[in-house]
Order: structure tokens, then sequence, then C-alpha cells
């Protein structure tokens, strides 16, 4: 950036003393101490040379009459807010002291104003101007820094208008995408079904038409044909729920949790009884603000692993609680399995990320997943607390609903699904 205080001009110092050979004499001071000056001869051609650059005034008190001080008046009220210009008065005596103060007090507090008495040496005139042009000097530093600030604002403003638009463009853009992989997602899935269901239903039909006719390789592949198409239609309906999940309306009502997961294991029963699970609900009356499919879905899946993804030979074990937090609720489902990693906390959410080889774990590696976007779209917060080889406590937090309060336990007591 151009230094604009280094313009000699800008520091000029405008002189109007009408009387004798004083502009004359006080112009040869400040030539000899560098200091650029130039003598106006009234208060017009003053006014008129201020623009094109003024460090300083020097005044004679005999130039301020009413009019003068008018017009000076009038200067130095449409100055900039950075500028307030240094004006340095002579008089001669108390009495121009006096009369000098009177006029001034015209000014009504405008203007920057040093009062130098005659008779007095060259040295104090140039010492008092120096002084009114440091002040200059730095008036003008404050200019230069506030043009540079706006500047800068503006630049910045453009620049943020521009990553405005990218970003939306991009956005635009990415949604679309979006829109297009789950359709692509939704169409592939929905037309594999078809022949998945043939090749499983044929596979079905050759173990039990001719088990006698194939020999026992020839029926280990059957069988390996069937469970490789159960598997993977299983793949296939988990996909189509985790692209229905971004495709459906999201209608929101206010859902009491206790009710709706008493439903759900009551639905759940077969698995249960499969398992041997034991489920323990706790009491509790908490109503959160969602979906009550997506609540649903996601409460499904975390149930069915804890189930799932237990040790051998344990009979799965299951606690369902529920606690009230500042703007939300936070569900907790706690397990006996077989723990989890730190280090795999939020990889187990990814979907396809499985943490164990297939046919070691039942699973399609999409239900946590499915979990995971079916919380973010209610706008709320899934996550688990589990170490390797002990307890796994999954939670998810929504926001809270008004419509029902929080009711103290039942003396500790907690009504119990058993399978059957």
């Amino acid at each position: 950036m151009a230094d604009p205080v280094s313009n000699s001009n800008q520091l000029r110092v405008l002189i109007f003393a009408p009387t004798g050979r004083d502009a004359e004499l006080t112009r040869t001071f400040l030539q000899q101490a560098g200091v650029e000056s130039y003598p106006c001869r009234d208060m017009s051609d003053l006014i008129h040379q201020v623009p094109n650059g003024c460090g300083a005034i020097l005044l004679a008190e005999e130039t301020l009459n009413t009019m003068s001080v008018t017009m000076l008046t009038e200067l130095l009220s449409c100055q900039p807010f950075w500028s307030e210009i240094p004006i340095c008065l002579i008089v001669i005596g108390t009495d121009g002291f006096r009369n000098a103060s009177r006029r001034l007090a015209l000014f009504g507090g405008l203007g920057n104003v040093t009062i130098l008495e005659r008779p007095f040496r060259p040295e104090t005139l140039v010492n008092t101007v120096q002084v009114a042009l440091r002040s200059r000097r730095r008036q003008y530093e404050v200019r230069d820094l506030v043009t540079e600030l706006g500047k800068s604002e503006e630049r910045y403003r453009d620049l943020a208008g521009t990553l405005e638009a990218q970003v939306k463009a991009r956005t635009a853009a990415l949604e679309e995408l979006n829109k297009e992989l789950e359709a692509f997602t939704y169409t592939i899935a929905h037309d594999l079904r078809a022949p998945l269901r043939a090749q499983q239903s044929f596979a079905t039909a050759l173990l039990d038409d001719y088990k006698n006719v194939l020999d026992e390789a020839g029926r280990d592949y059957a069988q390996r044909i069937s469970d490789s198409a159960i598997r993977l239609n299983r793949l296939v309906q988990d996909l189509l729920a985790y692209s229905r999940l971004s495709r459906t309306e999201l209608n929101t009502q206010s859902v009491d949790l206790r009710p709706l997961i008493l439903r759900i294991c009551a639905d759940m029963e077969f698995q249960i009884a499969e398992y041997q699970a034991i489920i323990d609900v706790h009491e509790f009356s908490f109503a959160v603000c969602g979906n009550e499919a997506m609540i649903e879905t996601a409460i499904t899946n975390l149930l069915s692993n804890a189930m799932k993804f237990c040790k051998p030979g344990q009979r799965p074990e299951i606690e369902v609680d529920a606690i009230e937090q500042e703007d939300s609720i936070r569900l907790t489902i706690q397990d006996n399995g077989i723990g989890i990693a730190p280090e795999h906390h939020q990889q187990v959410f990814g979907i396809f990320n499985r943490l164990h080889k297939v046919g070691e774990y039942p699973g399609t590696g999409v239900g946590l997943a499915i979990v995971q976007k079916a919380i973010d779209r209610m706008g709320g917060k899934v996550g688990v607390e589990s170490e390797e080889g002990r307890d796994s406590t999954f939670w998810i937090e929504l926001p809270k609903s008004q419509n029902l309060k929080a009711k103290p336990a039942n003396n500790g007591s907690h009504p119990r699904m058993k399978a059957i």
C-alpha cells in the first residue's frame, strides 16, 4: 500500500498572516526547518487550499473576524471523522490572547488549536508546528488504515458472496447426486429380489426333490446356494430400508418411548424366543419428538444386534432404560455381549462395516448404519460405550417432548420380558 503521508503536500502548513512581513518571515523559518508552507491571500484562499493538502494552519489573530471564523468553522465541521486540522494562532500579548480566546469560542469546540504569543523565538514557532504536524501524521495514518480496512471488508464481502454461491451450487449438486444414488440403489435392490427368490426356491427344491440323487458334496453345494441367496436377500432388504430412510417424508410427533418399546418386544417375540433372550425394560415415562416409524426401526435394530452379538453358549440379557437430560432423552440398550474395542466405536455405524467375518455372526453390516441415518434425520445423536470382551451400551438421544413428563420408578421393580 502506498503511504499517502509521505506526500509533502499533505503536510504543508497554510499561513494566513496579512500584516507586514509576518507571512514571509514565518515561511522562511519553516523552510529552514524543512517544513513545506504556503502563504494564503485571504481566508477564501486558505479554505480553497485545504483539500489540496494541509498539515496545519498558521493564523495571525488579526485574521479572525466574524466572517473568517464562520468560514473556518464550516471547514472544520465538514472534515471526516479522522481529521482534526491543527491550528496555530499567533497573538500579541495578554489582550491579544483574551481577544483570540473569545473569537475561538465561536468555533464551538471544533479544531485542535494552539495559541502562540508574540514575541517568540523562531525555534519556538518551528517546534510548535512540528508538534502539530506529528499530530496530523497520526491522523493520516488512521485515514489510511480505515481506507485499507474498507477495501479489506469489500474484498471479504466479495469472497464471502463467491464462497456462498459455490457452497449453494455444490450443495445442490450433491443433493441431486444423492437422490440419483438413492434411486439407483432402490432400483437395483428392488430388481435383485426376484432372481434371488428364484435362486432360493430352486436350491430348496433341489434339496427336497433330489436329496437322494445328490451325494454329500452336491447337497452341501445346494445348501450353500440357498444360504447365500437368503443372506443376499437380507442384504437387499436392509439396503432398501436404508434407502427408504432418505426418501421418507419426515413427520415428527410426540412419541411415548416405553409403550413403543414394549410393542417392539412383542413384535420380536419369535426372535427373542430363538435366542432365549431376557429383555428388562425399566420403568420410565418419557416422550420424545420424532418420527415413530424411524424410532421403531432404530430400536428394533439395536435390540436385534444385542441378541445376535452374544458370547457363544451365553444367554442374551438386555436392559433398556432412559434418562432425562436438559433438552433431550437418552435411551440406553445394554447387553452382555462380545463388546467393541474403543477404536471401532465410530466405525460400527458405517454401512457395510463389519468387525467379524461373514458366518461368524449373523447380519449384513447395515443395521447400525440404519440406526445412525434414522436418528440423524430426526436431529438426534447415537453412540456406544463398550470395551472388547465386555458389555456394550448403545444409546440414542432425541429431543424431548413436553407432552409427557418423567415419573418416578416403581420402587425399583421393572417388568421383564422373558423368552417363552
